[in-house]
Parts: C-alpha cells; structure tokens; sequence
C-alpha cells in the first residue's frame, strides 16, 4: 500500500521581508520554494501602526485603558487565593489588583464584575488583555460573559520638532485651553474628543477621554 505525503505550497510574495526577531525557514521540494514563518505573538503587535501623515509627525501610544463588565458578582477573595500575581488587600482599596506578562498590563477587578485593564500599548492589545483575565476568572468557575467592552482612554506623545509658543496657541484657541500654572509650564488644550498637553519645548502628549 503506498503511502501518499501531502505536500502544502506557500506562494510567497518575492518581495516579502519576515518581521524582525522572526526565523525564516527554507526547503525546496520539486523545485518548489516553501517559506515558513512562525506565529507572531501578541508582543509583536503591542504598539499600534500609524500610517505616515505628510508631517512626519507620528504619535507613540503610551497607555490604553479599557473596561469590560463579565456580567457576573465575582468573589475577590477566592480570585486573589487561587490566581498568579493577584493582591488583594480590602482595607486599602476594594478590588483585586491582577498583572500578566503578556500583553504587559494591570487590571483592577471589582465585585460588581467590572474590570478596568491599563498598560497596552494599542487598542488590539488591551482588548487581548481584557478576554485573558476573563478567561482567567472564567476557570476558577464563575459564570463569565464578555459585555460592553469599551476604550476609556488613551495616551500618546509626539515630537513636532519646533518650539511651541504657548501664548500664541493660547491666543488662537483660549475658548479650548487652560494654562497648568503652578505645576508645570504645560497648555491643555480639551477640544473634545481629544484632550491635548501642550509643554512650552517641542513635545505634545495627546490624550483622549472618554466622551
């Protein structure tokens, strides 16, 4: 009885370049070129890509904060007793304070079955983060459902390379700005949906509230 092998064809692009840190593996079977490029994981996507704007401007993502409600009452104790990297200390603040490696993030999570995840550096990996702990909580056999996961805020910061002259931005916009006096020399500017930190140097951190 003969045995047949299946052999898989991967058309590969020649211009194609695998990401960075990735192996690349090359076999030639009947004159067949086969490239193999393992999974990228969750890290390799941890900061979001931003198309180019005619500027080169281009913004860095510090913190993206999301919340998800599991649709259940949660037991904080028996979560903090059975789960790595969990504390929970009810006289300081009523919620559990858990961490994972990957995506590398924090979350609080409440009684009530709210969690508010912080840390990810884009909006794929903060809402990975979210279904990890869910599923998490899910196996020490709490009846875990995924609701109204929403974006709450994020924080980025961008270089524009020139110095900002605060008063004049102040002048032009002051119906949109309040000057941080007494702090630090920074303009906020909260033209919604986005709410600017304008620094008297050459830095803009961005941020966006939610609504």
């Amino acid at each position: 009885m003969e045995t047949t092998k299946r052999i898989e064809t991967i058309v590969v692009d020649p211009g194609f370049e695998p990401p960075k840190g990735v192996v690349e593996h090359t076999a030639s079977v009947e004159n067949t070129s086969i490239t193999v490029v393992p999974s990228i994981s969750s890290t390799q996507f941890a900061a979001p890509v931003i198309p180019p704007h005619p500027s080169g401007i281009i913004p860095k993502v510090h913190n993206v904060v999301c919340s998800v409600d599991l649709g259940c009452k949660l037991d904080l104790l028996k979560i903090a007793l059975r789960l790595r990297n969990a504390e929970y200390n009810p006289k300081r603040f009523h919620a559990v304070i858990m961490r994972i490696l990957e995506p590398k993030t924090a979350a609080l999570i409440f009684r009530s079955g709210k969690i508010v995840v912080t840390g990810a550096r884009s909006e794929a990996a903060s809402h990975l983060a979210a279904r990890k702990y869910a599923r998490l909580i899910q196996k020490l056999g709490f009846d875990v459902k995924f609701i109204d996961f929403k974006i709450q805020n994020m924080v980025a910061s961008c270089d524009v390379k020139f110095p900002i002259q605060i008063e004049h931005l102040y002048a032009s916009h002051c119906q949109f700005c309040r000057v941080i006096s007494g702090v630090t020399c920074t303009l906020r500017i909260a033209a919604k949906p986005d709410c600017h930190q304008v620094p008297t140097l050459c830095k803009i951190q961005l941020g966006a509230p939610k609504p």
